[in-house]
Order: C-alpha cells, then sequence, then structure tokens
C-alpha cells in the first residue's frame, strides 16, 4: 500500500550542523589510498515481445479442421445491390452458417482466408460462397456449395423479409441443413441448430455482434474499444 509522505514544515526548526573533525596527520604517516567506486552493473532489458495474434489463432483452427474428416472453406458474401449499410452481410451470413455447420462433429469449417494457409495435402473437400440482394424490403440470397474444383453441387435460396424479421435466421438453419443432407448427412442435429437459431429474434442486434467481432479480429489494439461498444450495443 502506499504510504503518503508529509511535505516539510516551514515552522520547524532547522536542527544544527554538526561538523566532522578531520583527524590530524601524524609524523611519518601515509595518507590512505583512495578506494574506486564500484559500479554496478546496469540491469539488462528484455526487449519486447510482439505476439503475431492473427497467426496464433489462424494456426489453431488450421490444426482443429485438419482433424476433421471433411473440410469446408467459407467465402464472405459478395454485395450485389452494393448498399452500404448491407455490408456487415459479407461476413455476417457466412459466419452464422459456420455456426450451424458445427453442429457436426467431423466437418472442419474455415473462412477462406484461412482455408488459403492450408497445406497442400489439407485442402478443403468443399466451398460455400454466394451473393445477396436488398431489394426494397427483402433480402435474398443465393448460397452455394462446390467441389474442390469449384463445380456447383447445390444452391439454397433465402429469401426474408429485412430488416428486422426472424426468418433471417431459420432461413439460414435450413440452408445449412440442406448443405448437410447434400453432404449425405443422415442425422442432423436439428435441436442444437434451433438453440443457434433462437440465440437472438434481433437481425440488427446480430449486425452489431458481427460489426464487433469484425473489430476485435482485426487484432488491433486501437479497436478494442470500438468492439466492446459494439458487443454492448448487441444486447
Amino acid at each position: 500500500m502506499p504510504v503518503e509522505i508529509a511535505a516539510p514544515n516551514s515552522q520547524t526548526q532547522t536542527p544544527p550542523v554538526l561538523k566532522k573533525e578531520t583527524p590530524k596527520k601524524k609524523k611519518g604517516e601515509q595518507p590512505p589510498a583512495q578506494t574506486e567506486a564500484v559500479q554496478k552493473p546496469e540491469r539488462p532489458t528484455t526487449p519486447g515481445i510482439c505476439i503475431n495474434w492473427r497467426q496464433v489463432f489462424a494456426e489453431a483452427a488450421l490444426r482443429e479442421a485438419q482433424g476433421k474428416k471433411e473440410i469446408i472453406s467459407i467465402a464472405p458474401f459478395y454485395n450485389d445491390t452494393e448498399q452500404a449499410g448491407d455490408a456487415w452481410l459479407s461476413q455476417g451470413i457466412p459466419s452464422l452458417l459456420i455456426r450451424f455447420l458445427q453442429t457436426d462433429p467431423k466437418l472442419g469449417l474455415l473462412p477462406e482466408s484461412q482455408a488459403a494457409l492450408l497445406a497442400p495435402e489439407h485442402q478443403p473437400q468443399y466451398r460455400i460462397g454466394g451473393l445477396f440482394q436488398h431489394n426494397k424490403a427483402w433480402l435474398r440470397a443465393f448460397i452455394q456449395l462446390s467441389d474442390a474444383k469449384g463445380k456447383l453441387l447445390a444452391q439454397f435460396l433465402m429469401q426474408t423479409p429485412y430488416p428486422g424479421h426472424t426468418d433471417f435466421f431459420t432461413d439460414l438453419r435450413e440452408a445449412a441443413e440442406g448443405i448437410l443432407k447434400k453432404l449425405g448427412r443422415k442425422k442432423i442435429a436439428t435441436a442444437m441448430m434451433k438453440i443457434i437459431e433462437n440465440e437472438t429474434d434481433n437481425v440488427h442486434s446480430y449486425e452489431n455482434y458481427i460489426k464487433g467481432q469484425e473489430a476485435l479480429q482485426s487484432y488491433d489494439s486501437n479497436k478494442i474499444e470500438t468492439a466492446l461498444l459494439w458487443f454492448q450495443e448487441s444486447r
């Protein structure tokens, strides 16, 4: 605990200074040798260590995905109508698809940026991508499943009133179920998917969450407070 030191009192009497007597030198006595001041060695300093958190988390995701039976790369969705206010959907749609598809324990899900770092022997067997269009009060998205060579295997249409309608979450869950069926899955964790679907019924709250994630995953210390603000707005 810090100790507060009182300031000196100007009214306090100053004690007398005692003079130090110098011993007299005897005849024939040599003066004492001068002792050199011993300098303390400087404390070594450790250079700052800069951790590349983006790389750390990417490598962890790669290791997890490589241990799965199949790997799917998921790309950002293209904003076909180019409305600036809808830019968050480019990450919002694939992020929720990843959440739904992660209910399958045999699938490794990676954003396209991380999948590009995979070794040649662990390339994705499938890819998911697509585009979305916002026309007046409706949102339409085309969700495409392709093989590793880019051949289209299936396409799922998402069409919902927008913004503010819970069909946004329902349609994405159904699209994820369709993808799993196309991959030959006989057992689908529908109950777990519905839990994810019902985590929020507010599209605007989910939008704020995605914006917070984007700020946080920039791994820029100047954007931490921005991320926290977005997360608070997502409640």
